[in-house]
């Protein structure tokens, strides 16, 4: 991959709204016993967030995985509840990837996250699957 067919710099940002589903609840999915939103569907709409800010950035053939997440779910929230996720990209090193996101129901904070990705070719990537 040549770096110059990159246009990722740090300052790269994207934000996501999504409304939490009953299918989405700690309960439902059964990493808790409440109806909130799960710390695993936090973590996906964090990751998703992440990938929106890096997908446009890149040459064609090659995407982002995610390999590192800290994660911090301080606060609950309901069912048809909104939740907006700013992501933004903090550090590049190479096809490292370091973001920053901050989650929030209206202005109070529900979580934030560290998370890692790293730049791919997607074709090689997948033959990975077909060498076991």
């Amino acid at each position: 991959m040549k770096e110059e067919k990159m246009n990722l710099k740090t300052g790269l940002n994207a934000t996501s709204t999504f409304k939490i589903k009953s299918t989405e609840t700690a309960k439902f999915i059964k990493s808790g016993s409440l109806p909130v939103l799960a710390t695993p569907v936090l973590c996906a709409y964090i990751e998703e967030t992440c990938v929106k800010a890096a997908e446009n950035h890149l040459p064609k053939g090659f995407t982002t995985v995610g390999f590192h997440i800290e994660l911090d779910h301080i606060a609950p929230s309901a069912v048809n509840s909104e939740i907006s996720v700013v992501a933004k990209l903090i550090h590049v090193d190479g096809e490292k990837l370091e973001f920053e996101a901050i989650a929030k129901e209206k202005t109070k904070t529900i979580g934030h996250a560290k998370h890692l990705r790293m730049i791919v070719n997607e074709k090689k990537f997948m033959s990975k699957l077909s060498n076991k």
